[in-house]
């Protein structure tokens, strides 16, 4: 899997989930999943924040197809704060 369309649609069918549930949950629309399944579309960060959370894998995972280890990790309390309720 060379892109994050991919990588969004091997997870979401790993999972069982239509494009329209994905998009529901992430708030966008299902045209929006499907042009990023297809490479077509770019969205936002935080649609692709939710869409990780929702498909249980790691942001890095998204974007690189692996996950990235620094060797300076930001501690979370230095993050702000960020709901993501599904359901």
């Amino acid at each position: 899997m060379q892109t994050i369309g991919e990588r969004v649609r091997f997870a979401r069918q790993q999972r069982g989930l239509h494009q329209w549930e994905v998009a529901e949950k992430a708030r966008c629309s299902q045209a929006n999943i499907s042009g990023l399944e297809n490479n077509r579309h770019a969205v936002s960060f935080y649609t692709i924040i939710d869409i990780a959370t929702l498909l249980d894998v790691s942001i890095d995972w998204l974007a690189y197809g692996k996950e990235y280890k620094s060797e300076n990790p930001v501690t979370v309390s230095a993050c702000p704060a960020r709901v993501i309720r599904f359901g």
